[in-house]
C-alpha cells in the first residue's frame, strides 16, 4: 500500500483540504489517461475525471485501507468511464463512431526528433490504439489496466470486481485479438 497515499486519505478525512489538493495532483494524469482510453476523447475523459474526484471527495470515508488507494481510485475511474462510453455508444449506434477520436495520439513518450520517425510512431500509436478501440469493452479496460496503468492481475480483478481467473482469460483475448489485428502492421514494421 501507498503510505503517502494512506496519509493523504487520513488528512483529508480529518478535515484538511489541502491533502485532497495533493491527492488530486498525484493522480489528476492517471486517472484522466485511463478515462481516455476508455471513453475516447478529450472532454468526456475531462468530464470523467470530474466526476471521479468529486465522488472520491464525497464518499473519502468508504475507502478502507485493506486495498491499495489507487485500486479504489481506478475502480471508480473505469465506472465512470465504462457509464459514459456505454451512454456515447448507445447515442451513436455500437458500430458508428464518426466523432470518436479514440486511436488519437497521445503524448505519454518520447519520440525520435526526425520528422520521418515522428510520423511513423504517430501512425503505429494510431494504428495500436484503433486496434485496442475494436476490442470488446471488457477485453478493452483488462487490457488498458494490465499494460497501460501496470497493474498487476489481482490489482486489476481488484477494480473491475471479478475473479482473477475472468481477467486472465479477457487479456489474453485481448491480446489475441490485437495480435490478429495488427498482424498487417508488423509485416510493414519489417
Amino acid at each position: 500500500m501507498n503510505d503517502v497515499d494512506a496519509r493523504l486519505v487520513n488528512r483529508i478525512q480529518e478535515g484538511y483540504l489541502d491533502a485532497f489538493d495533493e491527492l488530486v495532483e498525484k493522480h489528476k494524469k492517471s486517472v484522466f489517461y485511463l478515462s481516455f482510453r476508455i471513453v475516447g476523447n478529450r472532454e468526456d475523459a475531462y468530464d470523467v475525471s470530474q466526476e471521479v474526484f468529486l465522488t472520491v471527495y464525497r464518499k473519502i470515508d468508504s475507502w478502507k485501507p485493506k486495498a491499495p488507494f489507487r485500486n479504489w481510485l481506478y475502480r471508480i475511474t473505469v465506472n465512470f468511464s465504462l457509464k459514459c462510453w456505454k451512454r456515447n455508444a448507445r447515442r451513436q449506434g455500437f458500430l458508428s463512431r464518426k466523432d470518436d477520436t479514440r486511436g488519437q495520439y497521445l503524448p505519454d513518450r518520447k519520440i525520435s526528433e526526425q520528422p520521418d520517425k515522428v510520423f511513423e510512431s504517430k501512425e503505429i500509436d494510431h494504428l495500436i490504439k484503433k486496434a485496442i478501440d475494436n476490442l470488446p469493452v471488457r477485453q478493452r479496460t483488462a487490457f488498458i489496466l494490465r499494460y497501460y496503468e501496470g497493474l498487476k492481475i489481482k490489482e486489476v480483478a481488484s477494480v473491475l470486481k471479478c475473479s482473477e481467473g475472468t481477467v486472465k482469460a479477457n487479456v489474453f483475448h485481448a491480446i489475441r485479438k490485437l495480435r490478429d489485428q495488427l498482424d498487417d502492421l508488423c509485416d510493414y514494421l519489417v
